[in-house]
């Protein structure tokens, strides 16, 4: 189990617990805790924000929303101040949670695969055949080159799109702000296990 006590400017007001097979939300200003699993979870959307002012950069903000299968959400949203060296305790969330909830969405979304279904991640789908943009255009695997996140540094580096590159073409076939895509860290992994290049 991990915790994580939220804070921003100084004052804490949430308490994360992260456990092998799901979560707890503890809201400072609630003496009601908030329980899911991840097999609970449709979607996890998550975006790291670094705000500049000028070139000077100001803070990071981690946003991470898991939306449940029974319409219930639950938000991580904190700035980590630059300026001020003040942390937030988001920092390390999402290289702990991507992989398990990763882990449990993937069976369910190579079962679909078997079945011939698409796996929808916003307006991209993976599908037998190929990588489908907007429900219309389809890059068979065999003209795929890679996906991947822009800043190179992984899908928790602020400020990333994700591109999608078709075998010798210089034009992205795709590129999409990384924040608005959902299950980024299944997205990746299941391209690369069915396209065989996928990148963070």
């Amino acid at each position: 189990m991990r915790v994580f006590p939220v804070t921003e400017r100084g004052r804490q007001f949430l308490v994360v617990h992260v456990f092998q097979e799901g979560s707890v939300f503890l809201p400072a200003e609630q003496n009601q805790a908030h329980a899911f699993r991840w097999s609970d979870l449709t979607m996890l959307i998550q975006s790291v924000t670094r705000v500049t002012s000028g070139n000077v950069p100001k803070y990071v903000r981690y946003q991470y929303l898991f939306v449940c299968a029974d319409g219930n959400q639950y938000r991580a949203d904190a700035r980590a101040d630059i300026l001020g060296n003040e942390q937030c305790g988001l920092e390390d969330f999402g290289r702990i949670v991507n992989p398990l909830v990763t882990a449990v969405q993937l069976p369910a979304m190579r079962a679909a695969l078997g079945r011939g279904e698409p796996v929808t991640f916003g307006p991209l789908a993976i599908e037998p055949g190929g990588i489908r943009k907007d429900r219309k255009k389809l890059l068979p695997w065999a003209e795929f080159e890679e996906l991947k996140i822009t800043s190179g540094q992984g899908i928790l580096m602020p400020n990333g799109d994700v591109v999608v590159r078709r075998r010798g073409k210089r034009l992205n076939w795709f590129r999409w702000e990384a924040a608005k895509i959902p299950n980024l860290g299944a997205l990746l992994a299941l391209t690369d296990e069915v396209g065989g290049r996928a990148t963070a």
